[in-house]
């Protein structure tokens, strides 16, 4: 779901992550988290607006992860470049 959000904030043609992987394997599922943490940097967020792979992986720190895509939506918003489609009030 996460790697489908952040293909749609992108053009087609430059969708961040190109495969994305229906898995039962740990590894797969945690690798698909670190590509979706990389296509968020290359959106622009900072490494201070990101949750780390455990934080949702092993839900340690799911709050973490809710401020991670608090902060996804506001740069979306902020770059008002028509991929957002969604009720921009909900983010700061």
């Amino acid at each position: 779901v996460l790697c489908h959000l952040i293909n749609s904030l992108n053009p087609p043609e430059r969708r961040p992550i190109k495969r994305i992987q229906v898995s039962e394997r740990a590894f797969t599922q945690m690798e698909q988290i670190s590509q979706f943490l990389k296509a968020m940097t290359d959106y622009g967020l900072t490494a201070t607006d990101l949750f780390q792979t455990v934080d949702l992986w092993e839900a340690k720190n799911l709050p973490a992860v809710q401020q991670s895509l608090m902060a996804l939506g506001g740069k979306a918003i902020s770059k008002d470049d028509g991929y957002f489609r969604g009720d921009p009030s909900w983010f700061p």
